[in-house]
C-alpha cells in the first residue's frame, strides 16, 4: 500500500511540539544570558563595582566631571574612583605631605542645614613639639562631601569628638596626650555660626589622667554618654593609704621562678581608707630602693580592707617571707603610661541632653572599672591564647627601678611572672534600644590589644536607669570583628532596627610579620608593636550589622588597600537619610615620595578620608536579622548568665 498523504488534522500536534521546543530553547538562552555579563539585572541599590584591577588610591587630574568625588587638598583636586568590590565612594577631606606630622581622630556631624562638619587633628610625629598641633581642624562641606573647606581652628584639646544634642553642638576631648593630670574639656558651637565660632574649652574634671577619649559619643533617650579610659598611677593626687595592722606574706615556697610555679598567695591588708582603690589594678608597697607589688583582688570599703594577690615578678628581688609593717604605704602601682605596662581603667560620663554640657555640674561619672584580664592573665592565655607579652622596657616601666635579672629573661617567663597583660582601650558606647529585646541600657565595647586574638573585645554594661547616676559592670569578653586592630564606629538605626558597625578586617591573624629589607614606596617600613601584631594590618574597613549589638554579620567591605603599608582605621560615622557617611584616618599616596614614603605607613596617616555608602540598609538582610518567630520571649533579651 502506498503511503497516504498526511491529513491536515495531523499538523496541529507538530506545531505544538515546535512551539514547545522553541519555548524551551528561549528559556535556555535567557538562563545563559542571565549567568553571563552579556545581560544581568542590576539592583539599583548596588551600583556595579569597578572592574579595574589597579590600586586606584587617588589620582590628581586637571579636569573632573561634575559627578566625580573630589576634594581640594595641598596638591589640588583629588579624584578617587571606587575600589573593586567595595560599598562606598571615597574622597579626601584633607591630605598632607609633611613628614613631621600626621592626621588623626576624625569625627563627622551633619547640621540641620545639611552642612557636614568633620573635625580632626594634625599631630606632630614622635619626639617633636609643635604648639599648633594643640589646635584642631574643623572642615565643612555644603555639597554632600564633594568638596571641603576649613572653617575653624579649635583648642587647645586632644582627641576631640564632635556631636550634637538638644542643647547644642559640642566638641569633647582632653587637655593633652598621655600625661599626668590630663583632664576632660568641652567646647560649644555658637548658635547659628555653622561651625565658625566656638566657646573657649571648659575643664570638666580635676586630677584624672585620661589616656583615650577618641571613640564617639552616644546621644539617645535624652542622655549624652561618653566612654573613656584613665591611668590611676598618673592621677593627681595618686591614691595611697597606710596599713593599720602588720601582715606577713609567705613566699618561701615560691622561689622557683618558672611557668610551673605555685599560685602566689592572697592576703588581706587593713588600711586607713580603702575607697579609691580599684579591683584588678596594680598596687605596690615601697620598701626602700625597691617595692612589693600586688594585684587588687577585692576592696571592702566598709571594713577598709584590701584583698591583695602577690605579683610573682616580685620574687625576682625578694626571696624570703615578706613582712608589711604597720604604717607602711599601699599606693597605686605602675608609674608609666607605656602600652601594656599599666592598668587602663574604663570609665564613662553621662548628662541630660537638655543641659548646658559646658557646666561640670551637668555630668555624672561612673565607677572606675579595672580589667579582669590583668588578674587572670594566665587563665586568659590558657583558654584563648590571648596575651600581651611585655618586653624589657615595659617590664622596667612597670616597676620603676632597675633589676638586672629582668634584662635577659625570656618573654614567656616574664609573662608568667605577671609582667604585661591584655589591656583594654578606646571604648565605644551605644544604647541597646532595638524593639526586639533592647534593655534600654548602654553597652560599652572596648578594644583589647593582644598578639593573636584579633577580634577580641570586652563588653561593659552602663546602667543609667537611676537618675543622677551611671554604673559600670563588666559582662564578658566577646568576639567582635577587628577589635584588637583599632576601635570601631557603632550606631543604632531606628529605620532598620539594627546596629551598624564600621571596623577593621584582619586578613590573617597568624601572619608571621617581617620588615622589608629595602623599604620602598610600595613597601614602607611598618609600625609593628612587639607582641601585639593584630594592629599591624589596618588596610581594610568592613561594614557590619547586628540585631542585638553583640553578634555581628558582614555587609561588605567599605574600602581597602591591597598592601599593608597603607591603611584605613579609626572610623566615625553618621546616618544621612538613606546613606551612611563615614570618615576615617587613612594613608594616601604622597606627592613627596622620597621625603614621606617611610613615614606614612600602616599607622601614621597623611589623610582623612570620606566615604558615602549609598542606601546602606540594602546591604543587610533585615528580615533575617530581625526575625523573632514564635520561640522568642517578649521583653529584654539575655545580656549575661546572671540574666
Amino acid at each position: 500500500m502506498l503511503p497516504q498523504p498526511v491529513s491536515s488534522v495531523h499538523h496541529a500536534p507538530s506545531r505544538r511540539r515546535v512551539r514547545a521546543r522553541l519555548g524551551l530553547l528561549l528559556a535556555a538562552v535567557l538562563v545563559f544570558l542571565a549567568a553571563t555579563t552579556i545581560w544581568r539585572p542590576r539592583n539599583r541599590n548596588h551600583p556595579p563595582p569597578q572592574v579595574e584591577d589597579k590600586d586606584l588610591d587617588f589620582q590628581v587630574t586637571p579636569a573632573l566631571q561634575a559627578e566625580d568625588q573630589q576634594v581640594k587638598g595641598e596638591r589640588g583636586v583629588v579624584k578617587v574612583p571606587r575600589r573593586r568590590n567595595t560599598l562606598a565612594d571615597r574622597s579626601f577631606v584633607e591630605h598632607i605631605d609633611e613628614p613631621d606630622h600626621f592626621l588623626a581622630t576624625p569625627s563627622i556631624l551633619e547640621l540641620p542645614s545639611g552642612r557636614l562638619l568633620v573635625l580632626f587633628e594634625k599631630q606632630e610625629s614622635w619626639g617633636k613639639v609643635d604648639p599648633l598641633t594643640k589646635l584642631k581642624l574643623l572642615y565643612a562641606s555644603d555639597d554632600g562631601g564633594k568638596s571641603w573647606q576649613q572653617v575653624g581652628l579649635l583648642g587647645p584639646l586632644q582627641w576631640p569628638q564632635i556631636f550634637s544634642c538638644n542643647s547644642g553642638v559640642y566638641i569633647l576631648g582632653c587637655q593633652r596626650a598621655f600625661s599626668a593630670n590630663n583632664n576632660i574639656v568641652i567646647t560649644r558651637m555658637e548658635p547659628g555660626s555653622e561651625g565658625k565660632k566656638w566657646t573657649p574649652p571648659t575643664q570638666l574634671t580635676t586630677g584624672l589622667s585620661v589616656v583615650t577619649i577618641n571613640s564617639g559619643v552616644d546621644v539617645s533617650s535624652g542622655r549624652v554618654t561618653k566612654a573613656f579610659e584613665v591611668i590611676p598611677s598618673m592621677a593627681r593626687p595618686r591614691k595611697a593609704s597606710r596599713v593599720t595592722k602588720a601582715v606577713t606574706v609567705p613566699v618561701a615556697s615560691l622561689k622557683d621562678v618558672r611557668p610551673s610555679w605555685h599560685l602566689p598567695p592572697t592576703i588581706e591588708v587593713p588600711v586607713q581608707d580603702a575607697t579609691g582603690f580599684i579591683t584588678y589594678t596594680l598596687v605596690k608597697v615601697p620598701t626602700g630602693d625597691t617595692a612589693l607589688f600586688f594585684r587588687v583582688a577585692g576592696v571592702d570599703t566598709d571594713k577598709n580592707v584590701l584583698r591583695l594577690r602577690l605579683e610573682r615578678f616580685t620574687l625576682f628581688w625578694e626571696n624570703k617571707d615578706i613582712h608589711i609593717a604597720r604604717g607602711a604605704v599601699v599606693e597605686v602601682g605602675s608609674g608609666s603610661n607605656v602600652y601594656g605596662g599599666v592598668d587602663w581603667v574604663s570609665m564613662a560620663m553621662s548628662a541630660n541632653s537638655t543641659s548646658d554640657l559646658t557646666d561640670p555640674a551637668a555630668w555624672v561619672w561612673s565607677n572606675p572599672l579595672g580589667n579582669p584580664a590583668s588578674m587572670h592573665s594566665n587563665e586568659v592565655r590558657t583558654l584563648f591564647d590571648a596575651a600581651f607579652r611585655a618586653d624589657y622596657l615595659v617590664r622596667k616601666s612597670i616597676i620603676g627601678f632597675n633589676v638586672p635579672a629582668l634584662e635577659h629573661i625570656a618573654p614567656d617567663i616574664a609573662y608568667h611572672a605577671g609582667f604585661g597583660s591584655l589591656y583594654w582601650m578606646e571604648g565605644v558606647v551605644f544604647r541597646l534600644q532595638d524593639k526586639r529585646g533592647g534593655n534600654g541600657l548602654v553597652l560599652n565595647i572596648l578594644r583589647v590589644n593582644n598578639d593573636l586574638f584579633c577580634d577580641l573585645a570586652a563588653l561593659v554594661l552602663l546602667d543609667d536607669s537611676v537618675p543622677g547616676a551611671i554604673t559600670a559592670k563588666f559582662l564578658r569578653y566577646k568576639n567582635v570583628p577587628g577589635l584588637a586592630v583599632g576601635h570601631p564606629a557603632i550606631l543604632y538605626d531606628s529605620v532598620s532596627d539594627l546596629y551598624w558597625m564600621a571596623s577593621n578586617v584582619n586578613r590573617d591573624s597568624g601572619r608571621n610579620w617581617k620588615q622589608p629589607w629595602e623599604p620602598s614606596t610600595e613597601g614602607p617600613k611598618l609600625h609593628i608593636t612587639p607582641f601585639s601584631t593584630c594592629e599591624v594590618d589596618r588596610s581594610t574597613i568592613g561594614l557590619y550589622y547586628s540585631g542585638n549589638g553583640m553578634d555581628w554579620h558582614s555587609a561588605g567591605i567599605v574600602d581597602y588597600h591591597l598592601g599593608f603599608g597603607q591603611h584605613f582605621t579609626y572610623p566615625h560615622m553618621t546616618i544621612s537619610g538613606d546613606d551612611l557617611l563615614i570618615v576615617m584616618r587613612a594613608t594616601a599616596e604622597s606627592g613627596k615620595l622620597k621625603e614621606t614614603a617611610q613615614y606614612y605607613n600602616n599607622h601614621n596617616s597623611n589623610a582623612i578620608s570620606f566615604h558615602r555608602v549609598f542606601e546602606f540598609r540594602s546591604y543587610a538582610n533585615v528580615e533575617w536579622a530581625t526575625y523573632t518567630g514564635p520561640y522568642t520571649r517578649p521583653g529584654p533579651r539575655l545580656i549575661s548568665s546572671e540574666s
